[in-house]
């Protein structure tokens, strides 16, 4: 028998066949591997896998707010403004001249009655000084008629007038001669009228005399003594004329304050009225806010409100209402007197801002953004629990509701829940309606 019997010669494996076997033994080995890993452990160690079970079944913890209907909400919006000095002046003077001197400069800080300019005055003191002579001769011959006549000048009138009635005596006695030869025809016609002429004369001159005694005595008539003060008068009110001139030639300072502007120089022609200066009050700041009629009427008067200029707060005192609406904002404007202490940091021209709360007649719940999901037809809805039926814990319930009003964090909201419902308030993403939950607080 040969040897060659029952020998089997050994197989060649091809490459794909090698390819395959690779696979193979790479995918046992991933099973091993699998074997020892957290697959394995689970059936491994059942008491671990039951303790998950009872954890899962467990009631999840939620954090739950009660829910209160409210009629009536209070809600608090902003309005803005201006910070404004609550005196700012654009200062020229009241008649036109050259300007003489301007004393400040922009930037410059200014008491009150300082006198910030001047305009030439040499012509208005040239017609002072020619008014006041004038003045002084009326009044001079003022004190003279107010006198009266000196003794000497009505001694004088006495004698003139003791001399008419001499000479007067003198005429009648000789007409009384010369009528009784007239009558006896020992004169002729013509001396006896040149006697009769004479003693005329002479009485006339006689009463003349007597008259210049009697206004001499009596002093000066109220006429002359009314038509002089007048002219006294007139003259002091044209000196006082120029003296109100020549102040006005100078620009005083109204109240203290800083110069924000200079508008001319010296030596330029001030045309009456046109500024010269512009003064802001330094220390007395005001927030002018407009606000809606309703707000401004309910607003009262010396309340204090925090004003926010800059980011930083400020107390503010109501202090007026202008009576009038802002044409381009249809609102009543507010003026809020600041704090001195506010000047430090704050100028006339920032903005400011102003809360302002107000009672608002409208109905509903108030729910925290964090508490909405999103419904359907423009609908939100909320997770309402509600005690479970085995009397262990509670189930959720989806509920609708339709949103009034949105404040900040909340949302004021009225639909298919009532007062005293319990909703879950954040976290809603991991829960489910008909979850089995437990509020975090019980």
């Amino acid at each position: 028998m040969s040897n060659t019997v029952g020998h089997v010669a050994p197989k060649i494996l091809t490459k794909r066949q090698i390819g395959w076997l690779v696979l193979i033994l790479a995918m046992i080995a991933g099973i091993a591997l699998l074997a020892n890993g957290p697959f394995l452990n689970f059936f491994a160690n059942s008491t671990s896998a039951d303790e998950d079970i009872a954890d899962f079944m467990k009631p999840l913890p939620v954090n739950v707010a009660e829910i209160e209907f409210v009629d009536s909400i209070t809600q608090s919006r902003s309005f803005t403004g201006t910070i404004r000095a609550r005196r700012r002046s654009d200062l020229g003077f009241e008649l036109p001249g050259t300007i003489k001197s301007i004393h400040v400069d922009e930037g410059d800080s200014v008491s009150e009655g300082q006198v910030l300019a001047e305009l030439d005055t040499e012509t208005l003191q040239a017609r002072q000084r020619a008014t006041a002579a004038r003045l002084a001769q009326s009044i001079s011959v003022m004190d003279e008629l107010n006198a009266g006549p000196r003794l000497e000048k009505i001694k004088a009138a006495q004698a003139t007038k003791d001399a008419a009635m001499f000479h007067y005596q003198s005429t009648a006695a000789n007409l009384k001669r010369r009528k009784r030869l007239f009558e006896e025809g020992a004169i002729s016609d013509e001396e006896y009228d040149q006697a009769r002429f004479a003693e005329q004369t002479a009485q006339a001159n006689l009463l003349s005399a007597q008259e210049q005694l009697r206004e001499l005595e009596a002093g000066t008539r109220k006429e002359q003594l009314a038509g002089q003060g007048s002219a006294v008068k007139q003259l002091e009110a044209a000196s006082r004329e120029i003296e109100v001139a020549i102040a006005k030639s100078r620009l005083v300072a109204p109240f203290a304050g800083m110069v924000t502007r200079r508008y001319l120089d010296p030596g330029s022609i001030a045309p009456s009225s046109v500024s010269v200066i512009r003064l802001v009050e330094q220390g007395h700041l005001e927030a002018w806010i407009g606000l809606p009629v309703s707000l401004a009427t309910d607003l009262k008067l010396g309340t204090r409100h925090q004003i926010l200029i800059d980011g930083e707060r400020h107390v503010g005192v109501a202090s007026a209402k202008i009576l009038e609406l802002d044409p381009a904002t249809r609102t009543q404007t507010v003026l809020f007197e600041l704090e001195a202490e506010a000047s430090n940091n704050v100028v006339s021209g920032q903005l400011c801002e102003i809360q302002i709360s107000s009672t608002v007649n409208s109905s509903g719940f108030w729910i925290p953004t964090s508490a909405l999901a999103n419904g359907i037809r423009g609908l939100w809805t909320v997770l309402v629990i509600v005690p479970d039926p085995s009397g262990k814990g509670f189930r959720v319930e989806k509920r609708d509701i339709d949103i009034i009003k949105t404040d900040s964090n909340r949302v004021l909201a009225t639909g298919t829940i009532e007062n005293g419902d319990r909703i879950i308030v954040n976290g809603i993403h991991r829960v489910g309606e008909g979850q089995w939950v437990l509020p975090s607080d019980e």
